[in-house]
């Protein structure tokens, strides 16, 4: 059903109600005579008692929100304050809004690395880094900020290795087979293994990686050196006796004694 012709029928039915509602001048008959609930007009167009009163609260708007007959809500209802904002492009709906700020232009000149103690450049590494930050526009305080994280980092990493790496020298020092008081001569077998078999670039990728500390690493020297039985002196004082004669440690890693 038509919600305006509900509306509309309403306000009918609600003005027949107040103007011949007694029946004096409109000719209604009694309350409730005609027997009509649908609140329809009798013969003297008045609606019947009955109907007149359910017709009238049936078409009474909700209190305090006024419907007006054509189904639009007037503009009295309206949210108070709504009115207050002004809506999106008009003057001042934009008031309030910061606008960005043109970010300044960072070239490679502003990057100036500091590195901690000890360390030292690299060239290369720092131009890609810069072109990093540029490519990425990384302020040069948050670009020296992963600088010095990164070196921690690393420091963390290089004292773990070293740590390591003296454990395993210990451990090889005091192994039961070869270390001890025979720990010098053993090594000097091992030794002439290296050099034997080995050559310059196996003793120093042992010195880079710190096999030459590794307990099963030299066990293996001293187990080839011993293999190889009495050093030779057909050589004149090259590497059979340099074997001998130099400890592993001392041929991987010079000064230390």
């Amino acid at each position: 059903m038509n919600l305006k012709w509900m509306l509309l029928q309403g306000v009918r039915n609600a003005e027949g109600a107040a103007g011949g509602g007694s029946g004096s001048d409109g000719g209604a008959p009694a309350g409730g005579a005609a027997g009509n609930d649908s609140g329809a007009p009798s013969d003297g167009g008045a609606p019947a008692a009955g109907g007149s009163a359910g017709s009238a609260e049936g078409a009474k708007p909700a209190e305090g929100f006024a419907v007006a007959v054509d189904g639009t809500v007037p503009a009295a209802n309206a949210q108070e304050g709504d009115g207050d904002k002004p809506k999106e492009g008009e003057e001042g709906a934009d008031k309030d809004v910061k606008k960005d700020e043109p970010e300044p232009e960072l070239k490679a000149e502003d990057y100036k690395f500091v590195l901690p103690d000890g360390a030292e450049p690299d060239p290369a590494q720092a131009q890609e880094f810069t072109q990093f930050c540029l490519d990425h526009k990384v302020p040069p305080e948050q670009a020296q900020a992963m600088v010095d994280f990164h070196a921690q980092i690393l420091g963390k990493q290089v004292k773990a290795w070293t740590d390591q790496v003296s454990a395993w020298g210990e451990e090889t020092r005091n192994d039961p087979e070869y270390g001890g008081a025979e720990y010098e001569q053993n090594m000097g077998i091992a030794n002439r293994a290296l050099l034997e078999f080995g050559g310059p670039k196996l003793g120093e990728a042992a010195r880079q990686y710190g096999w030459g500390n590794h307990p099963e690493f030299v066990r293996f020297m001293v187990n080839v050196g011993k293999a190889l039985g009495a050093p030779s002196t057909e050589k004149g004082g090259g590497q059979g006796n340099m074997g001998t004669s130099i400890p592993l440690h001392q041929a991987l890693y010079p000064g230390m004694k």
